[in-house]
């Protein structure tokens, strides 16, 4: 009996709100006005920054979704006493090429009950987003922005309304570098020098500053090894590094052996902290040869002042007897 007599005054309020509307003389923008009530959509996500991306990870949050109307709502159905709910429309407006994006729910339900009419209302929603990357030639730690998109549906006087919220991710560095060749055998005699190239190609995706480094602790004396500071790589490109060898002059006899590990080590440009795997470039070094005698009568320059000597003492020999 209760249910019945409240469905009669709610009948009834509904017919007077609506005969009131339809009665009173009104400009017709103000009619408008009156039959048409506001709803709002507001999103707010539990992380608005989701972080740095790895290879083959999920990251997640969820988004808190607000339907709001004003009162005097007339949904569909209501004078049948079964108003129907407003339909809300989930949706990825825009997203980096690079991730991928799954929302958990892309329609929702917003259900308006009988008392509502009168007062206004709102209901709330929790939506989980998920973001995945799908490329390894996403570009390392720049900034890419997620926009999520809410759309509520016209719903007899309740106009329509939409909102979005924007979510930033960032891929991670994905380090990876190729050598031509890490491993040269060279044969030099003391006072030889000798250059060698290595060709790095950066298959990163960032750009990258390499450096070539060398353990002076293990260098032998006999051998000096100069390399390039530092070199800068972009995203895809090739750079030859030049490492020059010298053997130092040396009197005795030597024949000797030496393999020089020198470390490629490189990282992402800009962000010291964001390195790649090392690689190692060995030098394998024979240093041979004879040994230098003090006194060489066959060194040319001893020949040289030999013959000085000889054309002098002619000379004088010459000028003495013609004097006797």
């Amino acid at each position: 009996m209760r249910a019945f007599c409240r469905s009669v005054m709610i009948i009834a309020v509904l017919t007077t709100l609506v005969m009131g509307f339809l009665v009173v003389p009104q400009p017709a923008s103000a009619k408008l006005k009156i039959f048409n009530v506001s709803s709002a959509l507001a999103m707010e996500p539990d992380d608005r920054n989701l972080g740095v991306l790895s290879e083959g990870e999920t990251v997640s949050t969820n988004i808190t979704i607000a339907y709001i109307y004003n009162k005097f709502a007339l949904p569909k159905g209501i004078f049948m006493l079964s108003p129907a709910p407003t339909k809300i429309e989930i949706t990825v407006e825009s997203k980096p090429s690079w991730c991928d994006v799954e929302l958990e729910k892309t329609e929702l339900s917003a259900d308006i009950p009988l008392n509502a009419v009168l007062l206004g209302g709102n209901e709330t929603f929790r939506v989980r987003v998920n973001v995945s990357l799908t490329s390894r030639d996403a570009p390392g730690y720049e900034e890419g922005i997620i926009v999520i998109k809410a759309k509520a549906e016209k719903n007899g006087n309740i106009n329509a309304s939409e909102a979005e919220c924007r979510i930033r991710v960032k891929p991670d560095f994905f380090a990876d570098i190729a050598v031509s060749e890490n491993y040269f055998d060279l044969s030099l005699s003391p006072g030889d020098e000798e250059t060698v190239f290595v060709d790095i190609t950066n298959k990163a995706n960032m750009d990258i500053v390499a450096s070539i480094d060398i353990d002076e602790t293990i260098l032998p004396d006999i051998l000096e090894i100069s390399v390039p500071e530092s070199i800068e790589i972009g995203v895809k490109d090739t750079e030859r590094v030049q490492i020059e060898i010298r053997a130092k002059e040396y009197d005795g006899k030597i024949n000797e052996r030496y393999t020089i590990p020198l470390v490629l080590s490189y990282h992402a440009k800009d962000y010291s902290e964001l390195k790649g795997e090392s690689v190692n470039i060995d030098l394998d070094v024979r240093v041979k040869g004879e040994a230098k005698n003090s006194f060489n009568i066959l060194d040319p320059v001893i020949i040289e002042g030999i013959i000085i000597v000889v054309l002098i003492i002619a000379l004088i020999a010459v000028v003495v007897r013609y004097r006797a």
